[in-house]
């Protein structure tokens, strides 16, 4: 099974951004040795728990402490970007890191209300829909004749594009992910659709002339390893009520064994071709633990 990594940069209890951030180049290291394929990081706002708010600026971090495994936005969240300024930012990270780079974009508010409001004084998010024709205009220079932006280039102009993805957990993020003919990544435990019914969507009317001739597809799961699952549940930290964790479903928890066994039969189920896993515990050294046990299992 391919499996992979989000984090959100969870700053322990009583500890700083300053460590959360150590912690983060320390996971995607040992996560790296052990064969994860990618190391995602995500975007939230205004939260105590969470040091991911510059998912630009940690990724070059990531990449810089690795050699191998891709890295990539798990997501950028459209309404607080432009797609011109997006798709600037990580061709530069392609050229300085060719062929390791994914684009993961969402369309989430990962905020308060409050926070969002401040993130955008000026203006109006862009409308997600547009904001991804635009974004992939960008990229790939295929504004038609005639569009305002036809003459616009991005620099620099890598010569390995980064990967882009649509990251979401509705039924609408599936439906645009195979319109455009792109890898489709499904948020499990924040879903507000059925994910079965999302992915017979994604890989039914998947559009094989579009970015990518074949549909790819990951879930994403919050899980715990823990040597039984009473320790599991000991470790695992709630997010409460951290903007953008609303409808958090809880994690996949037990033994290595009893996670591994509930993730492939997820991905089964789903018809994924990768899990991505996202691992909330508070004791750092824990953390890593739970990663190396589920890639004995899964990775082995």
């Amino acid at each position: 099974m391919r499996l992979s990594v989000l984090d959100l940069v969870p700053i322990p209890s009583g500890s700083t951004a300053e460590q959360a951030f150590r912690n983060m180049l320390e996971l995607a290291q040992l996560v790296e040795r052990l064969g994860y394929g990618r190391f995602w990081v995500a975007e939230h706002h205004g939260g105590e728990r969470f040091a991911a708010s510059a998912p630009e600026v940690l990724i070059p971090a990531v990449a810089a402490v690795t050699a191998r495994i891709r890295v990539g936005s798990g997501a950028v969240l459209t309404r607080y970007h432009s797609p011109l300024k997006v798709a600037e930012l990580f061709c530069t990270l392609s050229a300085l890191y060719p062929g390791r780079v994914d684009l993961g974009v969402g369309r989430g508010r990962g905020a308060t209300a409050g926070h969002a409001e401040a993130l955008l004084p000026w203006r109006e998010p862009a409308e997600s829909a547009t904001f991804l024709l635009e974004l992939l205009g960008f990229l790939t220079g295929s504004f038609p004749e005639g569009h305002p932006y036809a003459g616009i280039h991005v620099a620099p102009a890598p010569a390995e594009l980064p990967d882009p993805w649509i990251l979401g957990t509705s039924a609408w993020s599936a439906e645009r992910a195979a319109e455009l003919g792109l890898p489709l990544a499904y948020s499990v435990f924040l879903a507000h659709d059925d994910p079965k019914a999302a992915f017979e969507t994604y890989k039914r009317n998947y559009n094989r002339e579009g970015v990518f001739p074949e549909p790819y597809a990951i879930i994403a799961v919050d899980a715990v390893c823990g040597d039984s699952t009473e320790q599991a549940r000991e470790l695992a930290f709630e997010p409460g009520d951290e903007p953008g964790i609303a409808g958090w479903s809880g994690p996949v928890l037990g033994t290595p064994a009893g996670v591994a066994e509930e993730l492939r039969a997820l991905a089964e189920r789903l018809g994924a071709d990768e899990v991505m896993v996202s691992t909330l515990i508070d004791d750092h050294a824990a953390r890593l633990r739970s990663y190396e046990l589920l890639a004995a299992e899964l990775l082995a």
